[in-house]
């Protein structure tokens, strides 16, 4: 029996000790109370399993137990482990983890190195570590701790691939350099019902498909998840790109303290694009707090935004350079709120495609708008609104430029 198990065991049996009292035990009968007791410690015991360690270490070796004074050497080897419980972990240690198999993560169990500049690990396997089918409610489980190293875009596309998942803790990893592909080749991120993504940074993981750009973040399919203080920087197409998935359907999910750089003009496909929802069926979904130097595209047409509000876009700092033919916002969808945010430069802060519908409830209050250089200052939107506001908004113009281009309308301020 592991060392851990019979710590706790023989505290437990200690404390059922010190409860036993032989003045209690008149006509060979315990009371009620400590007959509760008993049975509950001893049913603590029978689970304490289920708080295992297991080890990985560059000096193991794979015929060993797993033990911290006997590792395993490979990480792939430690996933395939048959006898986890729910609620094991594996603790990866110190060093650089060379891996030839992919790490095939079991449901239930955690994945834990040693910090990200103390575990780093490399592969020639895309993606590099995967978890999938674990969608029972009473899942849980993180992963987090070290850093997947894509050797300078020559290992394989994917650092971390997680889909269909419930209850994933994704945190306090680093991912460099992998080559990418049409999604998110840092993470990749689908059918995911309460997850969290926090304090990661993800670095030129971006890459291309045939026909699409992809990012270093890929989503899609998400319930009740927080993406928040992660830093993103691209040197090649995407900072968060959307995964295409059955339903397209992104609901009660905030991302929130995000980074993101991306290169001005680097997809050969497309414009380049901070942070891409596209295809998405958006339902309360808040975007705050973020930076971004290039676009955050709410894409025409196959976007569809469905209760009142259902995309929120606040406190953001949108700094787009002059040099480059871009805006800050795509929005071509209804029901949005975009609201006490700052726009820096670009062609014109909240714009449209020039085919584009009537919008409907539109509500853009309490923003900044400073040194756009476009035809049009601030909304763009030809295709026209209804039931829309604007209001309580600050205009910095630093050139005679237009304000409003609606087809329904233009309010021109020079």
């Amino acid at each position: 029996m592991p060392e851990s198990i019979l710590s706790i065991d023989n505290c437990l049996l200690k404390f059922m000790l010190l409860q036993y009292n032989p003045n209690m035990m008149r006509n060979k009968l315990l009371s009620k109370s400590v007959k509760f007791q008993m049975i509950f410690l001893i049913l603590l015991i029978s689970m304490s399993g289920y708080a295992r360690k297991f080890y990985v270490s560059t000096n193991g070796s794979n015929n060993n137990d797993g033990t911290e004074l006997s590792p395993w050497k490979d990480i792939a080897f430690a996933c395939n482990y048959s006898k986890f419980v729910l609620g094991d972990t594996i603790s990866i240690g110190v060093g650089t983890f060379i891996e030839t198999e992919v790490c095939q993560i079991p449901c239930g169990i955690n994945l834990i190195g040693s910090g990200t500049g103390n575990t780093i690990i490399k592969s020639s396997k895309s993606p590099v570590l995967f978890l999938e089918n674990c969608q029972n409610p009473s899942n849980r489980q993180h992963i987090a701790g070290f850093s997947l190293d894509g050797q300078n875009k020559l290992a394989g596309e994917v650092g971390l691939e997680v889909r269909k998942v419930y209850g994933i803790f994704i945190h306090d990893i680093v991912v460099e350099n992998f080559k990418g592909n049409g999604n998110g080749g840092g993470i990749n991120l689908s059918y995911a019902d309460n997850c969290n993504v926090y304090n990661c940074t993800l670095k030129n993981n971006a890459g291309e498909s045939i026909n699409e750009c992809g990012g270093n973040l890929g989503v899609g399919e998400l319930n009740n998840c927080n993406f928040y203080n992660l830093f993103i920087q691209s040197d090649n197409a995407y900072g968060i790109k959307t995964s295409i998935t059955a339903a397209n359907v992104i609901k009660n999910t905030k991302f929130f303290n995000i980074h993101i750089e991306v290169s001005p003009n680097s997809c050969s496909h497309w414009n380049n694009i901070a942070f891409e929802l596209y295809g998405i069926h958006c339902q309360n979904v808040k975007i705050f707090n973020c930076y971004m130097n290039n676009v955050l595209s709410l894409s025409p047409f196959s976007v569809h935004t469905i209760s009142n509000k259902s995309v929120e876009i606040y406190n953001n700092h949108f700094q787009i350079p002059n040099s480059i033919n871009a805006y800050a916002i795509e929005a071509t969808v209804d029901n949005l709120n975009i609201h006490n945010n700052y726009f820096e430069g670009g062609l014109y802060p909240i714009a449209s495609w020039e085919n584009s519908p009537i919008l409907n409830n539109i509500l853009i209050h309490h923003n900044v708008f400073d040194n756009q250089n476009g035809p049009t200052g601030i909304i763009h939107m030809p295709g026209g609104v209804t039931n829309s506001s604007f209001y309580n908004n600050t205009v910095v113009l630093r050139t005679p430029i237009r304000c409003f281009n609606l087809k329904n309308g233009s309010d021109c301020i020079y």
